[in-house]
């Protein structure tokens, strides 16, 4: 639960209007990747978002996921999202419940959730702990939802209350990148990046978490044409590394979050929670 009487330190009320203030440039998903992994993560440190925003009235949260580690896959992402059962949900629920963010860990803290089955949970799919909160919409239902995982960060009153602050900037942010995404309604195309048809299945794969050995096996390449791919993609895309490239992808329209690779059918990163 919120402390009233928790306040921020000088430090984080500086590095909190840097967030607000620097969020006020993203319009993009790439940009809202490297905000979330800049300006956010200095106030908040994390290493795995999971975010959604339902797109209408009655419609449901779409969910995907920004994440630096190397341990959270695709099956992890699968599983916390599915109906029903899924952490996502079961998260959503309490959280619209008790009006409160929804913290878990091993550690106990004020305002954490310490239960087994829930730690159980979030340590099988590799999030580590969990930091979470989303925004009521006119309805009184959770009109988007945020969750950090692999918080870098002491749980407690303090988490809570910057849980409580960032989620309606948050919810701001991603309903701008939408609306700029519909309004625009321009999706760039290939020929404008000049990715190929191998580099743009490359791509794919390392959107999917797999290493040059990895997309070598799969396409029947060697691992030497995979990192040459590799390089060229990173080059024409302006960017330093893979994940950069991906989050490119998605905004130049070579990636959708629906996505799927071609040897997980039905699966994708995008998961529809209500």
């Amino acid at each position: 639960m919120t402390c009233e009487s928790e306040t921020l330190s000088s430090e984080d009320r500086e590095q909190f209007a840097e967030v607000v203030l620097s969020s006020l440039s993203v319009r993009r998903l790439d940009q809202l990747f490297l905000w979330t992994q800049t300006k956010l993560s200095a106030l908040l440190p994390h290493e795995i978002l999971i975010f959604g925003i339902a797109r209408g009235a009655n419609s449901r949260i779409q969910f995907q996921r920004f994440s630096s580690t190397r341990y959270f896959r695709d099956t992890h992402f699968a599983e916390v999202c599915r109906s029903g059962e899924g952490l996502m949900e079961r998260m959503v629920s309490l959280c619209q419940r008790t009006g409160e963010p929804c913290m878990i860990s091993r550690t106990p803290a004020p305002g954490v959730l310490y239960d087994p089955r829930w730690i159980d949970a979030v340590e099988v799919n590799e999030l580590r702990n969990v930091a979470a909160h989303g925004l009521r919409g006119g309805d009184g239902k959770f009109s988007s939802f945020f969750s950090f995982s692999r918080v870098g960060t002491e749980f407690g009153s303090r988490l809570s209350l910057l849980l409580s602050l960032l989620t309606p900037h948050l919810h701001a942010v991603l309903s701008c990148l939408f609306a700029e995404e519909a309004q625009s309604a321009i999706r760039v195309v290939r020929t404008d990046c000049r990715v190929t048809n191998r580099e743009a299945e490359i791509l794919r794969w390392i959107r999917h978490g797999k290493t040059n050995d990895d997309i070598a096996s799969i396409l029947d390449l060697s691992p030497n044409t995979v990192k040459n791919h590799v390089k060229k993609i990173l080059r024409k895309m302006g960017v330093e590394n893979r994940s950069h490239a991906v989050a490119r992808a998605f905004s130049l329209g070579i990636l959708s979050p629906s996505d799927a690779s071609p040897q997980m059918a039905g699966s994708s990163e995008q998961r529809n929670i209500v």
